[in-house]
């Protein structure tokens, strides 16, 4: 069980603003559990990790790793297969692939001369182009992590491989590898747009790919002594590339990417309303569900107690904390009242989040969700809500659900 806390930060949405209600959700994976087979490879589909793309590794198989809601990509600069360094790669050809959708990750990437971690969609029939790089982040001047590379490779009118008019540059104030960001594209019949924590960085008419593509997330080493990739040589291995998910989603009616139903991230700040729509809120060390909108006092921060940064999973054990840092506290581990008065987090700080519905897996901006205190009663907003919040419910019902969003 996963522990973790609430307190404020600044939140980053993960898909592009909403605009259409008709998306599917066609592929998910959280990285919950051990590397899931039925949906990723660990080689290219030719069965091996040997490519002529410029590369200096080989794709090892053994450098893929799932632990603790993470996918882990690992480049080293040991020899393998007759290359002088090892890379990594998973693709979901023969798994998933689908024409068309919003497709987007969350990932760390590594910084350092030589190194070429990316994200793209390929052709399920093995042909190439067209290729579509949802992100490249080369490692131009040795330590650099701030250019995201966004590029359609497509056959232009005279048969020749093109990116012209196709390829965009998108450039941070601080370096990509110092957190996690949302990586996502678009593709429509005629457009691609990319985005970069849900804004928009680039968008290309020019030669859209009409044909299933499948996903695939890598981390290669290459050297050009130049201003892509760089030399290897003076960076320190092995090097790490981190996912903490991965979705596609089938198009729907409208012109714009999916709603935005993220995980809960740690780290994130939320709000959490009532069945009637009023606004938990802490104020003066008080708890209550009155504010029909939320501001300061109606937004916490949810962060893992244990320091890790992955996704909240349905039965993880959360603190809450107030925009001022004290924590949300369920008086004698729950029974009764519900403060926020605490400097501290201890046992009666903790509650357990799980989903109203009672599936499992990462908890999503919009799901409704039920609070428990130590003792197993669970948070109840009285009323439905316009009142006191306590802890005293031996059974959840209406009054002990709440929703969680992402706050802007």
């Amino acid at each position: 069980m996963a522990l973790v806390s609430l307190a404020m930060p600044t939140c980053v949405k993960a898909d592009p603003p909403s605009g259409t209600t008709n998306w599917t959700k066609s592929f998910e994976d959280t990285f919950s559990n051990s590397f899931d087979s039925n949906k990723w490879i660990k080689t290219f589909w030719w069965g091996n990790g040997d490519i002529s793309d410029g590369s200096i590794n080989y794709y090892a198989p053994e450098n893929v790793s799932v632990d603790n809601g993470y996918l882990t990509l690992k480049a080293n600069n040991n020899s393998e297969n007759g290359k002088s360094y090892t890379g990594a790669v998973v693709q979901t050809f023969g798994k998933f692939y689908q024409t068309y959708g919003y497709f987007e990750a969350r990932v760390k990437v590594p910084k350092g001369g030589g190194l070429g971690p990316y994200f793209s969609l390929s052709p399920e029939d093995k042909s190439w182009p067209p290729e579509v790089n949802i992100f490249e982040i080369p490692g131009a001047a040795g330590n650099n992590a701030t250019t995201d590379w966004m590029t359609n490779h497509y056959v232009d009118g005279s048969g020749k491989v093109s990116i012209a008019n196709s390829e965009g540059t998108w450039t941070s104030s601080t370096g990509l590898d110092q957190d996690y960001h949302i990586y996502g594209v678009l593709w429509q019949p005629g457009l691609l747009v990319w985005y970069v924590d849900g804004v928009e960085r680039y968008r290309t008419t020019a030669g859209v790919p009409n044909k299933d593509c499948y996903m695939v997330l890598g981390l290669a080493v290459a050297s050009d002594n130049g201003s892509w990739n760089g030399n290897p040589s003076n960076t320190s291995f092995p090097q790490y590339m981190s996912v903490n998910w991965v979705r596609a989603w089938q198009q729907g009616s409208g012109n714009n990417p999916p709603p935005s139903s993220q995980a809960i991230n740690s780290g994130d700040a939320i709000n959490l309303a009532t069945s009637n729509g009023n606004y938990v809120s802490a104020s003066a060390g008080a708890v209550n569900a009155a504010p029909t909108t939320a501001s300061t006092n109606e937004t916490f921060k949810i962060t893992e107690a244990d320091g890790s940064p992955h996704s909240i999973n349905s039965g993880d054990t959360v603190n809450l904390a107030t925009s001022n840092g004290d924590y949300v506290v369920a008086e004698g581990n729950g029974g009764g009242t519900v403060n926020a008065n605490r400097q501290v987090a201890g046992p009666w700080e903790k509650f357990k989040i799980t989903k109203a519905d009672g599936t499992s897996g990462a908890i999503n901006a919009g799901d409704t969700i039920n609070l428990a205190a130590g003792n197993g009663n669970y948070v109840s907003a009285e009323g439905n809500g316009g009142g006191a919040v306590n802890a005293n419910r031996q059974v959840a019902g209406p009054w002990e659900k709440f929703k969680i969003s992402e706050s802007n």
